[in-house]
C-alpha cells in the first residue's frame, strides 16, 4: 500500500507541474509489534527490509516518529523493546533519522484517550515537533538532538561539525 501511494503521489506531482527535490517518508509505527512481543532484532530486520523496498522506489531517508508508552492494564505489555529498536535503527544507519521521541511523554502527560491512542492535540504536538526536527535536518545537514522522555536524557545519533 505504501509503495502504491508513493508512486501515485510522485506521478500526480510530476503530471501537475511539480518538481520533486527529495523523497522522504515519515514513519510512525511499532505499537502492534510491541503488543505481539516482537523481539528487537526481528523488528529491526523487518524495518530494514521495509526500508529497502521504499528506497527502491526513490525514498532517500526515513524520519522516525518513535512510538510512545502503553497506557493499558496488561502488566506484560511494555513498548520499551520496540522503542530501543527504533533508537538503534537511527543510530546505526544514516538512512534513518529520529524525528521525535515526544510520544513517550504523552502517557504521563494525560494525552492518551485509551490504552493505545492519543487525543488529537497529542498528534498535533508530535507532528509539529517532527516537522521542526525534519526542517532542522534539511537546513543544517545534521541530525537533531532531542529530549528522550523514556530515558530522561538527550537522544542523539551522529554529530556534524
Amino acid at each position: 500500500d505504501a509503495l502504491g501511494r508513493i508512486d501515485s503521489a510522485s506521478e500526480w506531482l510530476t503530471d501537475n507541474g511539480y518538481s520533486i527535490q527529495h523523497n522522504y517518508v515519515v514513519w510512525c509505527q511499532g505499537e502492534t509489534d510491541a503488543d505481539n512481543g516482537t523481539p528487537r532484532e526481528q523488528y529491526k530486520e523487518r524495518f530494514h527490509k521495509m526500508a529497502a523496498e521504499l528506497m527502491s522506489h526513490g525514498v532517500e531517508k526515513i524520519f522516525v516518529v518513535r512510538i510512545g508508552e502503553y497506557n493499558g492494564d496488561d502488566p506484560k505489555l511494555d513498548y520499551g523493546e520496540i522503542m530501543e529498536a527504533q533508537n538503534e535503527l537511527c543510530k546505526e544507519s544514516p538512512d534513518y533519522v529520529m524525528a521525535t521521541t515526544v510520544l513517550a511523554s504523552f502517557k504521563e502527560d494525560g494525552m492518551m484517550k485509551d490504552a493505545f491512542h492519543y487525543f488529537q492535540d497529542a498528534y498535533n504536538k508530535a507532528g509539529t515537533l517532527a516537522g521542526c526536527n525534519v526542517a532542522y535536518y534539511l537546513q543544517k545537514g545534521a541530525e537533531p538532538v532531542m529530549y528522550d522522555p523514556r530515558h530522561k536524557d538527550l537522544f542523539f545519533t551522529r554529530f556534524s561539525y
